[in-house]
């Protein structure tokens, strides 16, 4: 799954849902203030220290396919077993250039 700023709005939209081996969010030159303000926009994060923190509840209702539950809570038990998680409970996700 990844998620695709699109610069001129700026927006995020979330892609290849039902892929839920990695997780990216993938914006023209990895550009972080640009990628910021499409998660806002989104509702779906933030970007902190040049990565992208995902609101797991957010990202799921944005996916546009239906996630089953086991599906959905094993991706979340990766990325928490792999420090993943923040405190508020948001998922990590690498900052690339799309």
């Amino acid at each position: 799954m990844y998620v695709e700023i699109i610069d001129e709005a700026p927006f995020a939209l979330v892609r290849e849902a039902e892929d839920l081996r990695a997780l990216s969010v993938r914006c023209a030159g990895a550009d972080a203030a640009v990628a910021d303000r499409g998660l806002h926009a989104a509702g779906l994060g933030a970007v902190v220290d040049g990565h992208a923190w995902l609101d797991p509840a957010v990202l799921r209702e944005s996916a546009g396919v239906e996630i089953p539950e086991a599906d959905w809570a094993g991706f979340v038990a990766v990325a928490e077993r792999f420090g993943w998680l923040d405190d508020l409970g948001r998922i990590r996700a690498h900052l690339v250039d799309k």
